[in-house]
């Protein structure tokens, strides 16, 4: 009901801009027939005056004197004429006061239209609307132009019947109004269109074979922002509704504070318990987030143009190779394209097809892989025709349906068939994630943590960081998920790390007194048990992983230790490193990392440390990744993005709207207990071969600096032993 009324009072407003701007033209247009007549009567005064003023005056003298004269020269008299009769139409606009009425009839339609302006905003509660009625008649205007009825009137190929019956078309009423919506926590954008249609069937015929196809038009006119399907007819079928929504967050920045406001008011509920997230509304509102859905369409418009044009290419070269192919699947993401081929017969190895296709079509970083008779290929696009991510449409998309959803599931991006990629880190259990500088891993990690937060509160998912460049993640600072400040002094991160492996012992000794085998039944079973609380999943994100272990060789033994034991009790791991050697990622911590994400590597040797296998480093930077999450094949992906301006802007409402977890104090002192290597002998035993392992297979290497790595290890079992 408050959209329909919203609607009809936008359609008045509307009615009352038009008029408003038709009677402003009238008004210029009369202005500027009176100001042309009073040029052309002076004109026509300055003639007479000029070529027979001597005349008139004799003629004045001679009939004082008794004289009879008379003007018997055309040009005089016809001069005369036009000078009277356009005197008299300038007294006419002047007495019946044309331009003042027309003028005052101006001004009260305007004051008419700013005051519906201002009863739709505080009224209706419309955020925008000034901004959606140009909204409106930029989509009308377009939508005209897309069906080539702007210049209706003047079309010599049209019948008079088809002018009248298209006239309905371009006559119809187009409104535009946002309103903020509850159930979402953001700004929506709604619009509603009416078309009349006349009586007349002949008419009918050919206004319904001209709206054929309407809803695509209407779709892109929007720029993307609106979807349109079926209209809804009337019952009597004189009148074509179509309406369509969409959140859309391009609002003022003041309207945008408004609506933070009443987001607050709408999310207290989290605050003030601390107990769930309305999987409908979110931790955070998603008008935090910039908006990118306008150019989303007409950029997935452009990337499939681009895929029917490569798809010819292809085909050219598999005809000038004489290789028999068929398209079996083919998909436009949003950074690449998929093509899935039936190949009967095929010998050519994948590198070399891999060289040939990029040297054939211009299109660098396409990954190919041949097998079971089937040819796929997934091909980079072009920056001009890439399609950008709308991260609002996105968090609603992977995460409102799920309602057992756990708290330690992330997006992580969207693949080339255009799916979303969405994991729980506890499946995995734990991450190994690689990309050189400019890949976009920092802006992955703040994706996967921001998205995670999004579903969850503290006394659902935990967070920490060890971040050794001190500057990627300063803004998480007293973040409510965050179980310490993120961590940057490396011996600190150890301490940690050792704390970590405390709570796992701690969780385990937990598990055991209820004889439960896993975090989820913990926390069902301590439901019924107020002697217990319910444990929060703990998610460690370890960033710059190979800086960390030059200058601290002893954090490997916690991270194997977790790596091989945390994962039943709710303690996963992130480590991320733009330097993926053997030597920083030994086999035993690569075995307890078993999910796997590289972005873009430096070399193939890189993404063989990662993956098990080039590709890696074919890559584009911003996103570009590839994945093997599942433990089968590799899959390509495109991470989205999040600017720094938005991450400050969620993390304070975070800060500001949610219940923060209580801080850990980790640091080793006579309470806190370290790590004891003597009673796990195995695992000693374990990290010197993995260590001789490791050593072996950098033979190459320099032996010094083997020999310092193996001393250093040494010394810190020596001195852990000690203790």
């Amino acid at each position: 009901m408050e959209n329909r009324a919203s609607s009809k009072f936008a359609g008045f407003s509307m009615l009352m801009r038009k008029a408003t701007k038709g009677f402003m033209y009238f008004n210029l247009v009369l202005l500027l027939i009176y100001m042309i007549l009073r040029g052309i009567k002076f004109l026509f005064y300055s003639y007479i005056k000029n070529n027979y003023s001597e005349s008139i005056t004799n003629n004045a003298k001679a009939l004082t004197q008794g004289v009879e004269v008379s003007f018997t020269t055309p040009d005089f008299l016809s001069a005369k004429y036009w000078n009277d009769l356009l005197a008299k139409s300038l007294n006419y606009i002047e007495n019946a006061h044309i331009l003042v009425i027309s003028a005052s009839i101006v001004f009260v339609t305007l004051i008419v239209y700013i005051a519906s302006l201002f009863v739709r905003k505080h009224a209706f509660g419309e955020l925008t609307p000034f901004k959606d009625d140009n909204m409106s008649i930029s989509i009308k205007k377009d939508s005209l132009v897309r069906l080539e009825l702007t210049g209706l009137l003047w079309d010599k190929n049209l019948s008079f019947l088809e002018k009248e019956a298209y006239q309905s078309i371009k006559n119809m009423s187009l409104t535009v109004f946002t309103l903020f919506d509850t159930k979402e926590g953001c700004p929506r954008k709604n619009i509603n269109i009416r078309i009349v249609i006349p009586k007349s069937q002949s008419k009918v015929n050919l206004i319904y074979r001209k709206l054929a196809g309407i809803e695509q038009i209407f779709q892109g006119a929007s720029k993307g922002v609106f979807g349109f399907g079926e209209p809804r007819i009337s019952g009597d079928r004189t009148i074509l509704n179509y309406s369509s929504s969409s959140t859309l967050l391009d609002v003022k920045k003041k309207d945008r504070k408004k609506v933070r406001k009443t987001d607050k008011n709408i999310n207290s509920e989290v605050s003030e318990n601390n107990v769930y997230i309305d999987m409908e509304k979110g931790s955070f509102p998603l008008s935090l987030l910039e908006d990118r859905s306008k150019i989303v369409f007409e950029q997935r418009l452009k990337a499939k143009e681009f895929s029917e044009g490569l798809k010819k290419t292809l085909n050219m070269y598999f005809n000038i190779k004489n290789i028999a192919v068929s398209l079996k699947k083919s998909a436009v993401g949003d950074t690449s394209l998929l093509y899935v081929y039936e190949v009967k017969s095929f010998k050519q190895q994948d590198f070399s097809l891999n060289k040939e296709l990029e040297s054939y079509t211009g299109l660098s970083g396409i990954l190919v892989r041949i097998e079971a008779g089937e040819l796929e290929m997934t091909i980079p696009l072009p920056s001009k025709y890439k399609v950008p991510m709308d991260m609002p449409t996105i968090l609603q998309e992977a995460f409102s349906k799920d309602e057992n959803i756990n708290p330690t599931k992330a997006f992580f991006g969207r693949g080339v068939d255009g799916a979303l990629i969405t994991h729980s880190i506890n499946e995995f259990p734990h991450l190994l994630l690689a990309g050189t500088t400019g890949s976009g891993k920092s802006v992955l990690i703040n994706q996967i943590i921001l998205s995670m937060f999004w579903h969850t509160t503290p006394a659902e998912l935990q967070l920490a960081i060890v971040d050794p460049k001190m500057v990627d993640f300063a803004e998480y600072e007293n973040a409510p998920h965050l179980l310490s400040n993120p961590i940057t002094n490396m011996e600190k991160a150890s301490e940690f790390l050792d704390y970590l492996v405390e709570q796992m012992e701690e969780r385990y000794t937990l598990f055991a007194q209820l004889k439960v085998k896993n975090i989820d039944s913990f926390n069902q079973k301590v439901k019924s048990n107020p002697d217990f609380e319910s444990l929060a999943y703990i998610v460690t994100i370890i960033d710059e992983f190979a800086d960390l272990i030059m200058q601290n060789s002893d954090i490997e033994i916690p991270i194997k230790r977790l790596g091989a034991k945390a994962r039943a009790c709710g303690i996963h791991l992130i480590v991320a490193t733009q330097d993926p050697r053997a030597e920083v990622l030994p086999p035993l911590i690569k075995s307890n990392l078993p999910a796997r994400l590289s972005l873009m590597v430096g070399q193939a040797s890189n993404s063989n440390i990662i993956l098990d296998q080039e590709g890696a480093e074919k890559l584009n930077k911003h996103g570009d990744f590839l994945n093997n999450f599942n433990g089968s094949n590799l899959t390509r992906g495109q991470a989205g993005y999040i600017s720094d301006n938005e991450i400050t802007l969620i993390l304070d409402y975070l800060k500001t709207n949610m219940k923060s977890c209580n801080k850990v104090d980790f640091s080793s002192d006579s309470e806190q207990k370290m790590i004891d290597i003597k009673t796990n002998e195995k695992f000693r035993k374990e990290i010197i071969e993995d260590k001789i392992k490791t050593q072996n297979m950098n033979s190459a290497l320099n032996s010094k600096s083997s020999e310092d790595r193996g001393s250093i290890l040494k010394r810190a079992l020596e001195k852990q032993k000690n203790k």
